[in-house]
């Protein structure tokens, strides 16, 4: 038998740990935002197959407004929308169900939308990552 808890897992950007997550079932996403492979048929019915080189991804990660991996991210945007050379890097480890997600040379895309009320919001942050590589389960090789 399996069991899952996100308090087994660590998410570091730029090595800095991300701290304080939303509540709900999808507080982390990654992705890659490419097929990997794809495929062509012709008119008779024979099919190819091509395997892409696009290897990019995302990972979302949704905050508490409370959150001090906000400020983070907003000097690292700020730095970035004021000309410095930001690149950051992702890094996603389920301890227990050893999921891994490495990403590298991302940016952060925009400042998420904010929205306050009566209790605590979420704050959702996208990173686009150039290369973004994925053992799922406890694959042997990364």
């Amino acid at each position: 038998m399996k069991q899952f808890s996100f308090a087994n897992t660590i998410c570091l950007i730029d090595g800095v740990e991300v701290v304080e997550w939303a509540a709900g079932e999808d507080a982390f996403n990654m992705r890659r935002r490419a097929e990997s492979f794809l495929d062509v048929v012709g008119v008779n019915g024979d099919m190819a197959v091509y395997q892409t080189s696009d290897q990019t991804g995302e990972f979302e990660v949704k905050l508490m407004q409370t959150s001090t991996t906000n400020e983070y991210l907003t000097s690292r945007l700020v730095a970035a929308e004021n000309g410095a050379f930001v690149p950051v890097s992702v890094m996603f480890k389920d301890l227990g169900g050893n999921d891994l997600g490495v990403g590298t040379n991302g940016y952060i895309q925009k400042f998420p939308e904010v929205q306050r009320g009566a209790g605590i919001a979420t704050q959702p942050w996208l990173i686009v990552i150039e290369r973004l590589d994925m053992l799922l389960n406890g694959a042997d090789t990364l």
